[in-house]
């Protein structure tokens, strides 16, 4: 049996309307315009707007996409009516490990990590003595809670980055 919003889709590739008004209520182009940082809906968008056919697959991962969108644009929105100033200078860090990355640079690259603490982000390269307690694959301390000192700088309201991290532990 058929969603609704299968039978609408369906029926914007039967009738060839690239610009038809898919579930989320918006057109291709207020779709793009309205997720301006998100590379795959700008992209599916741009594609769908310049005459190609846009299958079924790619309409509902495009619905799919937005949606998710929006959902954390809301999450960042709350996010920062409770966010405080990072401080400024040397500090005591501790907070959870949201994301670990590895970053190419002309040094040859670091492991970076977002942490959130109970106010506010941070993000910089992750202690060099985690990277060897996690035998060289810190993406394991995602979810993890850590402590460490290093030299905070505020961007904006509830993120800043840190640099020259010391004395780290996992909690």
């Amino acid at each position: 049996m058929q969603t609704r919003r299968q039978e609408r889709i369906e029926d914007a590739l039967a009738t060839n309307d690239r610009m038809m008004i898919i579930e989320t209520g918006c057109t291709l182009e207020e779709l793009k315009n309205a997720c301006p940082n998100n590379s795959f809906i700008r992209d599916v968008c741009d594609k769908g707007m310049n005459g190609i056919v846009l299958s079924l697959k790619q309409l509902e991962a495009l619905g799919k996409s937005y949606e998710r969108q929006m959902g954390r644009d809301r999450a960042n929105e709350e996010y920062k009516k409770t966010a405080t100033e990072v401080p400024s200078g040397r500090q005591e860090v501790v907070g959870e490990v949201l994301s670990v990355k590895w970053k190419d640079n002309h040094f040859g690259g670091a492991f970076k990590a977002l942490v959130r603490t109970s106010d506010y982000k941070v993000y910089g390269t992750v202690p060099s003595s985690l990277v060897r307690d996690c035998d060289g694959d810190p993406s394991t301390l995602v979810g993890s809670t850590i402590r460490f000192t290093a030299t905070l700088t505020p961007k904006e309201v509830g993120f800043g980055f840190y640099s020259r991290p010391t004395k780290a532990v996992e909690v």
